[in-house]
């Protein structure tokens, strides 16, 4: 009797298991589209603003005197 206890509890846990792996992959699918959406858009903005902040740290070459 023991014996098929612990092989339904094997059972059960390996379709829990299973489960939860493809949650995992559900998950994982989700956060890299959703990824991949916002990295496209605030890449952009965010080159956008560095440049424009970049811009006004370059010294003027043509006040130097060498």
């Amino acid at each position: 009797m023991e014996f098929y206890r612990a092989e339904i509890l094997m059972e059960n846990l390996k379709e829990w298991n299973e489960k939860e792996q493809e949650q995992r992959k559900k998950e994982e699918k989700e956060q890299s589209s959703q990824n991949s959406s916002f990295d496209s858009s605030s890449m952009s903005r965010q080159a956008g603003s560095m440049m424009k902040s970049a811009g006004s740290m370059v010294p003027n070459m043509g006040s130097f005197k060498f």
